[in-house]
């Protein structure tokens, strides 16, 4: 998977090493763009479900090049099942002996510019989503002017709840010869199969305990690296190392550096490669 700043051009580099590295290459803004350009059932769809949000000022800093439309048809202002849906579909009908898929164009929480708007497209939510519908995720590529740092859980605060009162249990009233005077309990409502009662969420239940986020969701590479564990790679390159500019010479060696890397035949260990480009 490749993730990228929005100023980084990747489209082109990443459909010339796929070719080279023989695997299946999908962009998804280009998909969902091309789908509705074509009035596909699938582009009917994706109009029908599509909802405006806005985008970070880095988005609209590319605005005047952005030759793919990216700003219209990013996955952000789509249905993210629908999504998952549609690549399914164009996997199954494009693939043939690829080992790897190369994607771009998921995990775009970083594209938004409203704090609500990111809470509910959650890297954590997406990245599940990902691996459930599509398979396993074994690598991603970070194209960015900001390193991401990896919060380590002994850095993670947990809610604090206050322990709640102890309601008293009154004694049974007694009748005349010392009994307890029997009282009948209300008859309790039969739960409806069509319409079952919904359990409130409470985080106290939380089996893990429930993390203080501030409203800042974790950001990729932790996520990434919980999910793999021990099996799993972080390495941070300057993407001078792979040229003197941000053009997409640059941007093509780093990616190839990166394609390399996973497919190597001993290669058994997941890989987060990060390449932090001057601004």
């Amino acid at each position: 998977m490749v993730n990228h700043d929005p100023k980084l051009a990747v489209d082109t580099p990443c459909s010339n090493l796929a070719i080279k590295y023989n695997m299946l290459y999908l962009s998804v803004h280009q998909l969902i763009r091309k789908h509705i350009h074509e009035n596909t059932e699938f582009g009917e769809r994706l109009l029908k479900a599509r909802s405006q949000r806005s985008l970070s000022t880095a988005f609209h800093q590319v605005s005047m090049v952005d030759k793919h439309d990216e700003m219209q048809y990013t996955a952000v202002h789509f249905d993210i099942h629908l999504i998952m849906e549609l690549l399914q579909q164009t996997i199954a009908e494009k693939r043939t002996n690829q080992r790897f898929i190369l994607i771009e164009g998921l995990c775009n929480g970083q594209k938004l510019a409203n704090e609500e708007d990111q809470l509910t497209l959650r890297y954590m939510d997406e990245l599940f989503l990902i691996e459930k519908a599509l398979g396993e995720v074994t690598a991603v590529a970070s194209l960015t002017y900001t390193k991401e740092e990896l919060v380590h859980e002994s850095q993670v605060k947990y809610e604090e709840f206050p322990e709640e009162e102890v309601v008293e249990v009154k004694a049974p009233e007694l009748d005349e010869d010392g009994q307890p005077i029997e009282v009948e309990a209300e008859a309790a409502e039969e739960d409806d199969p069509e319409n079952p009662k919904k359990v409130p969420f409470n985080p106290k239940e939380s089996p893990n305990g429930w993390t203080v986020t501030d409203r800042k969701s974790k950001n990729l590479l932790t996520l990434f690296t919980n999910m793999k564990g021990i099996n799993n790679q972080n390495e941070i390159k300057e993407a001078e190392g792979y040229g003197k500019d941000n053009n997409v010479a640059t941007v093509t060696a780093s990616l190839d550096d990166f394609c390399t890397r996973i497919t190597e035949e001993n290669s058994n260990r997941n890989l987060y490669m990060q390449v932090i480009f001057e601004k």
